[in-house]
């Protein structure tokens, strides 16, 4: 038997309201798991800002230290860009598809923590202390705007790019009854795609709740009371987060229990009829010595006791037949009370599940760093199990694949071996719960990947980066050579800079986007320093600004090498006789005895064979 076959959303009509395209994932998967999937739009995406346009539009904005891209649909545009895009320092999106994305067009954009809503981007820690920070954001049009109040809260200088916006869609009559034709569920999620719905369901005149409409799968709380806004008067179905996983394990959860509890223990008897009285006996034909005449009167007495007891065992038939209708008429009763107090059972389970969804989605809002979400899924699962037994060992694979993601997220993009060692520690115990013979080949991968971790040389990354800014801030502050500071000029066109084109055209090109230069009237004087005074102070910053960048880039190789030229240029130009000169420069030394980064192992086996166990059909 396939697992579609076994799969409680065998036969259930489920209608996606996607844009078109960006549902089919969830409709192959629903497919798989044995449902009837219908695609019915209610929205669809248009480009406000393309080519030429949106290229001007994020030059406009490209001095900001920070892009936040608030979902897929905005990232889309900027990869029919024709020409190069000049990128901030730093770029986030809100959930892991969107990063996804944006990594197809190299770019290295960060995430929250945990789930994909605003609210989980403002829990960062990294959006924390944001004052005087120019940030832009870059998504539809519309929009709830939490993100950038919040961050205008917090002192950020905030600017909006539109590049889409989302249109409703109005369905076809034929489209909708098609669709509507014993649907079970319809998913949600995005309060537009409510609405359009809410629409199209009040022109076609049908009701958006009650025994002849589809339950309601949203994504969150906040479209839950949207819903209940539209007058959708019943309690919808709650998933964890907008993700295919999630709302296929909502789907599960609530027909899994429903079908659970309504399934008959066996095949109901048939039912009887009532027994009916059995008639009169009909009078026999009176024989020749019954019509002669009675000799005595104690002949008549015995006829006549007869009769009676004839009449009273017809009536006790008939008596019989009234109390067996009676006993079964209750019995009916008793049977219709039990159905009804088993579907208040059933409806409570449903209940209940619903409240420990919307109870896990408050655990997750709540949860910010590593070690308050590793806790985080503990409870939110372990009210799970306590609520419902139906799909735990689903639920525990699905929670395993998320620790192997972020151990592989914490390694590849922060160097955090620590956080990647405990989030894969974290995996094993949760396989190890569940006791199941097939996960032993992923716990055996985890196994080697701990090795390979413990192996690992321990170095401190950010120390030494931090180390570097700390010199940059000290350069202006350094005493110049004498012959330097009575040099009316350096001759820029005769300098190299680590071997790269002559330092004139490059130090145009760097200074002319971040200096201009003005008389105290307002009167531009250019943007190159003129004094050989401030040619050196700026060529040494350079030279350390390439250093930093060759050390976050993992290039140990030239970040010494590129120390070394400051060295040299620092005893050239400064005066090393200086307690502050000598100082910079034996921290320059010091930071040239790092030692080689490693590189990082591959973390990604355990959850590739993690994710070929979760394949529909895996054995």
């Amino acid at each position: 038997m396939s697992k579609a076959d076994d799969s409680p959303l065998k036969g259930r009509r489920i209608i996606n309201t996607r844009p078109a395209g960006q549902g089919d994932s969830l409709m192959a998967a629903l497919a798989r798991d044995g449902a009837d999937p219908v695609a019915l739009p209610m929205l669809r995406i248009e480009t406000m800002l393309r080519d030429e346009a949106l290229s001007q539009a994020i030059a406009a904005h490209a001095d900001a230290a920070l892009w936040v891209f608030t979902s897929v649909n905005a990232v889309a545009p900027f990869a029919d860009l024709p020409q190069p895009i000049r990128w901030p320092p730093r770029v986030a999106a809100i959930g892991r598809t969107t990063a996804a994305k944006l990594g197809a067009l190299g770019v290295n954009a960060w995430t929250p923590a945990d789930g994909s809503r605003s609210e989980d981007l403002l829990t960062d820690p990294r959006l924390g202390d944001v004052s005087g920070v120019q940030i832009t954001l870059i998504g539809g049009e519309g929009g709830r705007g939490l993100l950038a109040d919040t961050l205008r809260e917090r002192g950020a200088r905030v600017d909006t790019v539109a590049v889409y916006r989302r249109v409703a869609e109005t369905p076809a009559a034929s489209a909708l009854t098609s669709a509507l034709q014993s649907a079970e569920v319809v998913l949600f999620t995005s309060a537009e795609a409510m609405s359009a719905w809410h629409a199209s369901m009040r022109a076609a005149d049908r009701p958006l709740d009650g025994p002849d409409a589809p339950r309601w799968l949203v994504i969150s709380p906040r479209l839950a009371d949207h819903a209940k806004s539209l007058g959708y008067s019943d309690v919808p179905l709650m998933a964890a987060g907008p993700f295919d996983a999630d709302l296929i394990a909502a789907l599960h959860s609530h027909f899994g229990a429903v079908s659970s509890m309504s399934e008959p223990s066996s095949k109901p008897a048939e039912p009887q009829s009532v027994p009916a009285a059995p008639a009169p006996a009909a009078a026999a034909k009176p024989s020749p010595a019954a019509t002669a005449p009675r000799r005595g009167g104690r002949g008549a007495g015995v006829a006549i006791f007869l009769a009676l007891l004839a009449v009273l065992i017809s009536a006790a038939g008939v008596a019989a037949g009234y109390w067996a209708w009676m006993e079964l008429d209750t019995a009916r009763t008793l049977l219709v009370n039990d159905s009804e107090r088993t579907q208040r059972m059933a409806d409570d389970v449903v209940r209940q599940q619903r409240e420990a969804v919307e109870l896990a989605q408050q655990v997750g809002d709540q949860t910010a760093a590593l070690q308050l979400r590793m806790e985080g899924y503990d409870e939110a699962f372990g009210q799970l199990k306590d609520s419902i037994d139906l799909g735990r060992s689903q639920i525990t694979l699905t929670t395993v694949e998320q620790l192997l993601l972020l151990a592989n997220e914490r390694l590849q993009l922060a160097s955090d071996i620590q956080g990647a060692d405990a989030a894969l520690e974290r995996a094993d115990d949760r396989l190890q719960q569940l006791a199941d013979p097939r996960v032993h080949g992923v716990r055996e991968a985890i196994s080697r990947e701990r090795t390979a971790l413990a192996a690992l040389p321990r170095f401190d990354r950010e120390g030494v980066a931090l180390a570097v800014s700390s010199l940059i801030e000290q350069i202006d502050a350094l005493p110049l050579a004498p012959s330097v500071r009575e040099a009316p000029e350096m001759d820029l066109a005769a300098v190299d800079l680590d071997g790269e084109r002559p330092m004139l055209d490059r130090l145009t090109d760097i200074l002319g986007q971040l200096f201009v230069l003005r008389r105290e009237g307002g009167e531009t004087i250019g943007a190159l320093p003129e004094s050989a005074a401030a040619s050196t102070l700026m060529l040494l910053h350079i030279k350390l600004e390439n250093a930093r960048a060759a050390w976050l880039a993992g290039d140990v190789a030239e970040f010494i090498r590129i120390l070394g030229s400051a060295q040299q240029w620092l005893a050239r130009h400064f005066a090393v006789d200086q307690p502050a000169v000598a100082a910079f420069e034996a921290e320059l030394q010091r930071l040239q005895r790092q030692p080689e980064m490693v590189e990082m192992p591959d973390v990604t086996r355990s959850l590739t064979l993690l994710r070929a166990q979760l394949e529909p059909g895996a054995q």
